[in-house]
């Protein structure tokens, strides 16, 4: 059962922040949910990133589900492991740092913009919306 913190029930109680589940609120918590809920999380992104995603489990599952729903997927995974995942960048997801570049801040804000144009959405992530 999920018992929010002060901040997000406040948040909540506000009309500022909603909670979405497909589960009652007094459900226990089961391991094979979390496909579930990572499903609807990815429904309402607007650009998926998974972060050295295993050739199973979850994360790449949800980037799966992310391209099947025709959502911009980001993986950043060592390219030594990159072979393993061919299947999800044939399918359509970028890498979040191509091979030999290096991350830093500026990197992550040319591939949000760049992903962001594939979607026809303009986000700024430091700018709040009107």
């Amino acid at each position: 059962t999920y018992r929010p913190s002060r901040s997000v029930a406040k948040a909540v109680g506000q009309g500022a922040a909603v909670l979405v589940s497909e589960f009652p609120p007094d459900a226990p918590w089961e391991t094979h949910a979390a496909v579930t809920r990572n499903a609807v999380i990815s429904a309402l992104a607007r650009l998926v990133c998974v972060i050295e995603p295993r050739k199973t489990g979850g994360s790449i599952r949800t980037a799966r589900i992310a391209l099947n729903q025709g959502k911009s997927v980001l993986v950043h995974v060592g390219w030594a492991a990159a072979a393993r995942l061919d299947g999800l960048f044939a399918a359509g997801a970028m890498p979040l740092v191509p091979k030999g570049a290096t991350f830093n801040a500026q990197r992550l804000l040319t591939v949000w913009r760049d992903a962001a144009a594939l979607t026809n959405h303009r986000v700024d992530l430091f700018e709040p919306r009107a």
